[in-house]
């Protein structure tokens, strides 16, 4: 990764919400960007708050150790490198374990997924979520449980859509 930080993209407001959770100002945050975009010319770059799964990640590392770009950019990371593992698990019902390693490896050495890591951003993270979800689903079609009596399994499944769906 390299020193400091790109200065494009929304990653301010999402360590802002991070910073808002850890000492209790999430209402004042909520309302500066408010007031902010509503006294904007150009009031349609962003929105008020954004999902709140990523903040909640940040906000051990905010709390921790401020706002530090190095440290933010290692839980992309972290979430990068979890996304590559439980793809290859859902991949590897599809292409066996050597096509699973394949993928999984050429999306962990891809270039362009390594830039994404380097940045304050959503992307690794939503890509975590949305393998989660698919392992999970994954594993209740293959269980039979999709149409059975128990609830659990498709609650499980909306509880993990849902995740992924408020983390980007």
């Amino acid at each position: 990764q390299e020193e400091g930080h790109g200065w494009g993209d929304d990653f301010a407001l999402y360590i802002d919400q991070a910073r808002g959770l850890t000492d209790g100002s999430v209402a004042e945050v909520v309302a500066l960007t408010r007031y902010s975009l509503d006294n904007s010319a150009y009031h349609t770059f962003s929105a008020y708050v954004y999902p709140w799964v990523f903040p909640m990640l940040l906000a051990p590392v905010v709390a921790w150790k401020g706002i530090d770009y190095s440290a933010l950019k290692f839980v992309v990371t972290l979430c990068f490198v979890a996304a590559l593992f439980v793809m290859q698990r859902v991949f590897r019902h599809r292409t066996g374990e050597i096509g699973a390693l394949v993928i999984m490896l050429a999306v962990g050495l891809n270039n362009i997924y390594l830039g994404y890591t380097d940045a304050v951003l959503t992307d690794m993270t939503f890509m975590l979520a949305v393998f989660v979800a698919l392992w999970w689903m994954d594993r209740v079609i293959v269980r039979g449980r999709l149409f059975g009596a128990a609830w659990q399994p498709l609650f499980g499944m909306g509880v993990l859509a849902a995740v992924a769906f408020n983390t980007r």
